[in-house]
């Protein structure tokens, strides 16, 4: 079949940090599981940093899968390390969950000089306290194009592009 439907991890990258810079954030950590997508992900978004000198850019790995649990080993994996706040872009919603989670357990406000932003805009995210910011990923328009391209090639119709991105958008809530 050869067709590729989805989006392009390294320009949903770009887009998380083009998001963090337009609203003025220059001081990043970046939560990251250790998988291949998420690298893509994460150097995209550190190369787009550093395109707009902000060099403030701190990386807390954690193994997979990625879990709340693991999440909340992000802030203070990022504090070790020299972060003391901006914001904190995670490879998912489910470390991204465990940032408040972990601030909270120790008395600290949430939100308090702290962003919080994910990736992949899960049905949890409007009842996180407070409600995620999340890269969003549209899955309607996935399943269409990928349903479009399987139909043309099974009716031996030409299909236009091998390569479907159907984008990301940020989807703003109240961690940032």
């Amino acid at each position: 079949l050869h067709i590729f439907v989805g989006f392009n991890q390294v320009r949903s990258g770009q887009k998380g940090a083009e998001f963090l810079l337009e609203n003025g954030y220059g001081k990043i950590g970046f939560g990251t599981a250790e998988d291949a997508r998420t690298a893509t992900r994460q150097q995209a978004t550190q190369e787009t940093f550093i395109k707009y000198w902000v060099t403030d850019i701190t990386v807390a790995k954690v193994s997979e899968p990625s879990s709340m649990e693991l999440g909340r080993l992000v802030p203070l994996s990022c504090s070790k390390n020299g972060f003391s706040g901006g914001a904190i872009f995670c490879s998912s919603d489910t470390l991204a969950q465990g940032v408040p989670a972990e601030r909270q357990s120790r008395s600290i406000d949430a939100a308090k000089d702290v962003v919080i932003i994910g990736f992949g805009d899960q049905v949890f995210n409007t009842f996180t306290n407070p409600p995620l910011t999340s890269v969003t990923i549209d899955r309607k328009p996935i399943g269409h194009e990928a349903a479009d391209a399987l139909l043309a090639r099974v009716s031996a119709q030409p299909i236009k592009n091998n390569i479907i991105d159907v984008g990301v958008t940020i989807i703003k809530r109240q961690t940032t």
